[in-house]
C-alpha cells in the first residue's frame, strides 16, 4: 500500500544552476524523462524548476 511520500517519490535528482538556460533545462528533463529539476548553487537548492512552469510561462509569452 502506498502511505507516505517515500512510497512514490524518486530517489535520484537532477540540479541545474540558476545560469542554465530554460532550454538547456527542458533538454535536460527530455533526455532524462523527467519532470523537474533543481535549481542549486554550490549544494544549496534555491528552488525547482518544472516542465510546467516552462510549458506555462512560454505559451504566455507566445513563444510556442
Amino acid at each position: 500500500m502506498l502511505d507516505t511520500v517515500r512510497d512514490v517519490m524518486s530517489t535520484t535528482t537532477t540540479a541545474v544552476t540558476a545560469d542554465t538556460t530554460i532550454a538547456d533545462a527542458a533538454r535536460v528533463m527530455r533526455d532524462r524523462d523527467i519532470g523537474d529539476v533543481l535549481v542549486a548553487k554550490d549544494d544549496v537548492v534555491l528552488g525547482i524548476v518544472t516542465d510546467r512552469d516552462i510549458t506555462v510561462r512560454a505559451t504566455a509569452e507566445g513563444l510556442v
